[in-house]
């Protein structure tokens, strides 16, 4: 064996090349560097295009050895591989290590790593894209990113959210201490608790949810309802055990039996598609959400992150705090009027709607209902519609606040004294990572010197999901009751069975028999 004075490699008497760095021995065995440099590009590309054609062979150095050198796919431990000629006279060796004729030595290495790092930035960079999409590199303000996050809410398909009302102040005149009775009803109102969850599918008209009513975190009484473009219906396990419903049909027969009024509802139904409507597609969205981006501005405080318990995942939100009064509602509230009244896109939805709403009421004949002719309603319409146009001239570029003050007589800059009513509202509302609101908290207090009143309500709001499949359980109408469908006689037993389930809720529930105690001074009726 000798030894390779490059790596230190053991390689056997005869080897005409190190096994380990690709060293190449002279004839009278003293190791020599292979001299890249006379090296022509020519012999090294004839070299190329021989192995190519050639099948890989084994090496001539016996098997044994070259196992201890190779891997099973012929590579060293260095990262050289072997390639055979099926001469076995020379072994011609070809080094990964991308030095060129020129003796540029590792030249091709750095640019085989540089391609390999712009690959990975690349992908990385098309990763980050993907997952948190074009709002990576957006220059949106907060207040504008808050509006983009409403307008996703009220535009989704669907939508679970639950709902939690509670007071927290109420005060009235008259209920003081001073009166037990007035004293019990304030308390017991401030106690009150309302939770109320609810599913809606948009596109199918379809809503589903339950209330629970709590006073002092006891459950009074819960409900659950459901809304579809067939019926509408209500259990109230407290009133009856079983489910009560109409069906749209039978409510308008019975209204038609009644007051000889036949209403198609389903006709009606239909317009409330959006779709319907070509002209609100060209309207410029884009106008409103800077008006709402101007006036969320003005009343948004400082951004900040917080968790938010959703089921049993906490979710990291961007916390928007709002703070807002009466008077700043109304003034948003006039603003978006001035820029509809002055939109002609959204005046063409106007009367699209109107003319859509008038075909079908003349198809249907439905005019008749309100004792005039074919010829009198058409003529109502086009009176609506100048009526319409004339405000438009009066305004004469003024805003609907100032052609107000103009005929009222007073002075517009006072207009938030005049709108002060007490009211101020405080909300915070949590955005996520996919800038989809998860959950709002809402406080609105009010408040009235002259009466002494003064009352707070506490609303908080949890989005549990929008735009994925949500499943309806509907209503079982073999199981429900249509009280529309039942006689005298059948009412009648129907309130008596009613009245006796009440009683018996009531009889079991600790709390509600000590409530109604105290206001039947101590004595059960």
């Amino acid at each position: 064996m000798k030894k390779c004075p490059k790596c230190n490699g053991e390689c056997l008497e005869e080897s005409t090349f190190c096994g380990i760095c690709g060293y190449k021995f002279t004839d009278n065995t003293e190791p020599e560097i292979i001299n890249e440099e006379n090296l022509s590009m020519e012999n090294d590309d004839k070299q190329l295009n021989q192995t190519d054609d050639k099948t890989i062979q084994d090496s001539t150095v016996e098997k044994s050895d070259v196992n201890n050198d190779f891997t099973d796919n012929n590579v060293m431990d260095d990262g050289i591989y072997e390639v055979v000629e099926e001469s076995t006279e020379e072994v011609n060796v070809i080094k990964e290590d991308n030095s060129d004729d020129k003796g540029n030595k590792g030249k091709g290495n750095k640019v085989v790593a540089g391609v390999a790092v712009g690959l990975i930035v690349a992908v990385l960079a098309l990763a980050t894209v993907l997952i948190f999409g074009k709002d990576l590199f957006s220059k949106k303000s907060q207040e504008e990113k808050l509006v983009d996050a409403y307008e996703k809410l009220l535009k989704a398909n669907t939508i679970d959210m639950a709902y939690n009302f509670s007071f927290t102040d109420l005060e009235i005149q008259g209920m003081d201490n001073t009166d037990p009775q007035a004293a019990l009803v304030a308390n017991m109102i401030k106690d009150f608790s309302f939770d109320v969850n609810t599913k809606m599918d948009r596109k199918e008209h379809i809503m589903e949810g339950d209330i629970n009513i709590n006073m002092q975190n006891n459950k009074l009484m819960n409900a659950d309802f459901y809304v579809d473009k067939e019926l509408v219906g209500i259990n109230i396990p407290f009133i009856y055990d079983k489910t009560f419903y109409v069906t749209w049909d039978s409510l308008f027969n019975k209204i038609k039996d009644e007051t000889d009024v036949s209403i198609n509802w389903k006709d009606y139904l239909e317009l409330l598609d959006k779709e319907n409507y070509p002209s609100a597609k060209k309207i410029d969205e884009s106008k409103y959400n800077k008006l709402a981006s101007e006036f969320v501005k003005e009343i948004l405080g400082d951004v900040t992150k917080e968790s938010v318990r959703i089921g049993d995942q906490n979710i990291s939100c961007d916390k928007y705090p709002l703070q807002l009064d009466y008077a700043k509602i109304m003034e948003f509230g006039f603003k978006i009027m001035d820029e509809m009244v002055t939109d002609e896109d959204a005046k063409a939805f106007i009367y699209e709607v109107v003319d859509k709403v008038s075909e079908k009421i003349i198809a249907n004949e439905d005019y008749t209902y309100f004792d005039i002719t074919e010829e009198e309603f058409k003529n109502g319409i086009e009176e609506f519609k100048n009526n319409y146009e004339d405000m438009l001239n009066e305004l004469d570029g003024k805003s609907i606040l100032e052609k107000m003050a103009e005929e009222e007589g007073f002075d517009i800059n006072t207009l938030p004294d005049l709108m002060e009513a007490g009211i101020n509202i405080k909300a915070d509302v949590f955005v996520d990572k996919n800038n989809t609101i998860r959950k709002v908290d809402f406080i609105e207090e009010i408040s009235d010197t002259q009466t002494n009143m003064k009352m707070g309500v506490k609303m908080e709001c949890v989005i549990n999901s929008i735009n994925k499949k949500l499943k309806f359980n509907g209503i079982d109408k073999s199981e429900g009751v249509n009280p529309i469908e039942l006689d005298q006689q059948q009412i009648e037993e129907l309130i008596v069975e009613m009245q006796s389930t009440i009683m018996g809720k009531v009889m079991t529930n600790p709390f509600l028999s000590q409530l109604i105690g105290q206001f039947s001074g101590g004595q059960m009726y």
